[in-house]
């Protein structure tokens, strides 16, 4: 077992996007927890969390939740944070509130179209790719 230090968040944040990506969600999980602990404030920490709740088939409503809070805050600091729009676009579609990811999205887009190259490839927006809304909010 790889050894960390105990409050090296970098560490323990990569890890948890590295397990995540290569299906090894407990581990992931594990890891994540460890950056909750360190960084309460951080929404991306509360997004993966609910990622690996889900793989793990979990109910992941109180991480997602919570994500969602902090990039609403976000948002509220900063209303042209485009990425904060998109990230709370990516909470809505994994809590299964298509409306609402499709209409972040398009202020999100409208806020920077740059970032339609990472919603092409976002992992939490796979379900979309059929949706004529989705490919609208791209053409």
């Amino acid at each position: 077992m790889l050894k960390l230090a105990p409050r090296n968040y970098a560490a323990h944040y990569s890890l948890a996007c590295h397990y995540r990506d290569t299906g090894e969600f407990k581990q992931g999980h594990h890891m994540i927890a460890v950056c909750c602990e360190l960084a309460n404030e951080e929404p991306a920490v509360w997004h993966i969390r609910g990622q690996l709740e889900l793989r793990l088939g979990r109910s992941a409503e109180v991480s997602l939740d919570r994500a969602l809070q902090l990039y609403r805050e976000a948002v509220a600091d900063d209303a042209g944070d485009a990425n904060a729009r998109f990230q709370i676009a990516c909470v809505h579609q994994l809590l299964g509130d298509r409306a609402a990811c499709l209409r972040e999205l398009a202020a999100a887009i409208a806020m920077d179209a740059r970032i339609k190259d990472t919603v092409r490839t976002d992992i939490d927006l796979v379900d979309l790719r059929d949706d004529p809304e989705y490919a609208r909010l791209l053409g």
